[in-house]
């Protein structure tokens, strides 16, 4: 059964996993961060943007204590373990606000720069096409700051594929595994839970939109069925006729 035929008009959709390889993600994007941070926050940390990042960094609990140096006057050092704590974080996965922000001004350098150019799968822009004939709303919503989310989708060797997507983001509605935020989601686009759906390789947030009583689908790109679906059925691509008008 189509899109259509359960009332979905508009489609949200993660990026790691979903949209893009997640050796993208975690190759090119966090180790772009890892090798360039340091000389990054040297030339820009005295802009009022970074240094409001930098002192939310070091706002974050249980940051290990060689990451949270007192000695405030030399700038050398402060910087320098500033770099450890994103790369310590970067390690741990987290999510945090902060390091999130900061990653996306290091990415726009690179995207600007031409050292970072963003990558989807091959199915996305022909996806994208279809649900926008169709009248179905194109929505992203990602861990990644929505500064990180547009430069992805604007710098791909498709073209600029933002001119698609009628909305970002990011984890200021709240965590992808509470259901509270795909109620913030669904109120700041003006539409009802039941005709939106949200399509992500993460069981967890799947489980978290169906019950806010959003639509929710797991992709799963992977060539094995992953043992660890709990979610019931799942597409492999997004040319399946369930998501595709």
């Amino acid at each position: 059964m189509g899109l259509a035929e359960i009332g979905i008009n508009s489609v949200i959709l993660d990026i790691e996993g979903t949209t893009t390889p997640i050796e993208f993600v975690h190759s090119t994007l966090f180790d772009y961060v890892k090798e360039n941070v340091e000389t990054f926050l040297h030339n820009n940390y005295y802009r009022s943007e970074i240094a409001a990042c930098i002192e939310r960094l070091r706002m974050l609990p249980d940051l290990p204590l060689e990451f949270v140096p007192e000695d405030k006057y030399s700038t050398e050092h402060f910087l320098n373990s500033v770099s450890s704590t994103i790369r310590y974080l970067i390690a741990k996965d987290s999510k945090a606000a902060p390091l999130k922000e900061i990653e996306g001004f290091i990415w726009e350098e690179g995207y600007r720069n031409g050292n970072i150019r963003g990558e989807v799968y091959d199915d996305v822009p022909n996806a994208f096409k279809k649900w926008r004939m169709a009248n179905i709303g194109i929505y992203i919503y990602s861990s990644g700051s929505v500064l990180s989310q547009r430069l992805l989708f604007g710098t791909t060797v498709h073209g600029d594929l933002t001119v698609y997507i009628d909305g970002f983001f990011d984890t200021a509605v709240g965590k992808k595994t509470d259901p509270e935020s795909y109620g913030r989601i669904s109120e700041k686009i003006g539409k009802d839970k039941k005709n939106l759906i949200f399509i992500s390789d993460s069981d967890r947030e799947i489980l978290a939109a169906r019950e806010s009583g959003m639509h929710a689908l797991l992709i799963n790109r992977d060539s094995v069925p992953d043992s660890r679906i709990k979610t019931g059925e799942f597409i492999r691509d997004f040319m399946d006729n369930r998501v595709i008008p």
